[in-house]
């Protein structure tokens, strides 16, 4: 169990850390391509519960 005291808590050493960046490379989300406002608007369209909420808004209008 740890310490409560954070002064005495220790890191991982620098070896390690190069070991780490060398294997798992970079701490980055990978980039995403960005969706043109169409393709946002097909894409919620296609949705099932999406379907469901139209068909109910239907029946009950």
């Amino acid at each position: 169990m740890r310490s409560a005291d954070p002064q005495t808590w220790v890191g991982v050493s620098s070896s390690e850390v190069a070991e780490r960046l060398r294997r798992e490379g970079y701490n980055e989300l990978p980039a995403t391509d960005r969706r043109t406002f169409l393709a946002l608007v097909l894409e919620i369209a296609r949705e099932p519960i999406f379907l469901l909420l139209v068909g109910c808004g239907a029946v009950y209008w």
